[in-house]
Order: structure tokens, then C-alpha cells, then sequence
């Protein structure tokens, strides 16, 4: 299948079953996403996978208490350091480290379709809750997550 097939077969998926997905297959699916493009090749975001039920369950309420997303058996937060684009892009790191990430994103979900695994993108209303939640305890910003 080329990468139009799974262009035209990503969808958001609110139903997921009851079934674990092994961190192999996560492994595979962020490794190949880490090939996303990003604006000077700085690659600042990283990825923090949530598996733990009770977490899971925290995050969905975060996020304007969407339950459905319980149901996904693993959450990708997505993050992104401004500490060294900064340094490259004075006046658009902001932008900058949003749009990387968002790229990111997409090809998290790309390979998530290949793999078979269905994804739904989530904003992140609540920021300063999820940081909390998943201890993230620097100066990382969360503009969405990726559920699989």
C-alpha cells in the first residue's frame, strides 16, 4: 500500500477494542515518525507513551472529561522544548516548535494506519494538568497528544 492508501484510510477513531498494543509496535510507529521534518532539524519535542489505566483516566478528564478516550490503550503525549530553537529562531520558536510538532504528529498517525493501529488526535485543553499528571517537570510544552 503507498502512502496515499493510508492518506486516504487515516481516520480519528473514537471506539477502540479492548486490546493492548505492544510497545514493539509503539517503538516502530515513533521511531519512523521521528523522521518528521522540523524547522532547523532541531527535532525538540519528545514523546511521553501513558499506558496506566488511571492516568489514561486523569488525561480524558483533562481534556473536557472525553471518557471515549479510555478506551484507546495508550496515549502519545506530545511535547516540545523551546529552550534551543530559541537560540536559532528568536521571534518564531513558538510557532515554530507548534508546527513541528504537529508534523510530528501526522506522521505518528501515518504509521500508526500502516501498522493497523487506529489513532485520534486530541488538543490538549489543560496543559499545566497533563504536565502535572505525567510529571513533566521542565520547561516542556504540550500542544496535543495522539491516542493508539
Amino acid at each position: 500500500m503507498g502512502i496515499d492508501k493510508y492518506i486516504e484510510t487515516r481516520r480519528s477513531v473514537r471506539e477502540y477494542k479492548d486490546k493492548d498494543i505492544d510497545y514493539k509496535i509503539i517503538g516502530e510507529i515513533i521511531e519512523k515518525a521521528k523522521e518528521a521534518p522540523s524547522s532547523g532539524n532541531i527535532q525538540n519535542w519528545k514523546i511521553i507513551i501513558v499506558k496506566e489505566k488511571e492516568k489514561r483516566e486523569k488525561i480524558a478528564r483533562s481534556c473536557l472529561n472525553q471518557l471515549w478516550m479510555l478506551q484507546a490503550p495508550v496515549h502519545l503525549i506530545l511535547c516540545y522544548d523551546e529552550e534551543n530553537i530559541k537560540i536559532l529562531y528568536p521571534k518564531q520558536y513558538e510557532e515554530f516548535s507548534i508546527q513541528n510538532t504537529a508534523i510530528l504528529a501526522s506522521f505518528i498517525m501515518l504509521k500508526a494506519t500502516e501498522a493497523k493501529v487506529a489513532s485520534c488526535w486530541v488538543a490538549i485543553p489543560n496543559k499545566e494538568e497533563i504536565k502535572k499528571i505525567v510529571n513533566i517537570h521542565d520547561g516542556s510544552i504540550i500542544p496535543s497528544l495522539i491516542l493508539t
